[in-house]
């Protein structure tokens, strides 16, 4: 678990599947974008079956759940960095108390909520969010495009012993 990311989220025990839900990357890169979110990358801001679409995991600021990407400015580390403006959002994990695993939910500009899938992309060495993962690799490949899953590993805390 060395050099692992350590995220904090919060969510009701009683929900058996809590969505909608801000990561908070406790370790991570920037306090200015504490949040394990998403960024829009392709020709519109909106995933769907049939479209190659796609948005890269970075850090950004915090965005109200359920709302479709944000506009403002400089709220995620790419629009920073570069002087790009990208729609983010924040609000988009999922997670499974019965497996650990974090998944991503998307929301359209529309509000719609697309099927969305976790791609690593190996070229850049990064993660992305898909509508569509056979429309992702038709359009960049299959070599190192394989989709993924995250899970939670609760960290290893070790005990001193008294002497």
């Amino acid at each position: 678990q060395a050099d692992a990311l350590e995220v904090t989220f919060n969510f009701s025990p009683d929900d058996p599947a809590p969505e909608e839900l801000d990561v908070h990357a406790d370790n991570g890169p920037s306090s200015t974008y504490p949040y394990f979110g998403t960024r829009f990358a392709s020709t519109s801001d909106d995933l769907s079956p049939g479209s190659f679409n796609y948005a890269y995991i970075t850090g950004t600021t915090q965005t109200p759940p359920g709302s479709p990407p944000s506009t403002e400015d400089n709220n995620n580390s790419f629009t920073t960095a570069t002087t790009i403006p990208e729609r983010s959002e924040s609000a988009v994990w999922k997670f499974n108390p019965g497996t650990q695993d974090l998944s991503a939910q998307w929301i359209n500009t529309d509000g719609s909520r697309p099927k969305t899938h976790l791609v690593y992309y190996a070229p850049d060495n990064v993660l992305i969010i898909t509508g569509d993962v056979a429309a992702f690799q038709r359009n960049f490949g299959t070599d190192g495009n394989p989709p993924v899953t995250l899970t939670c590993v609760p960290p290893v805390v070790s005990q001193v012993q008294p002497n």
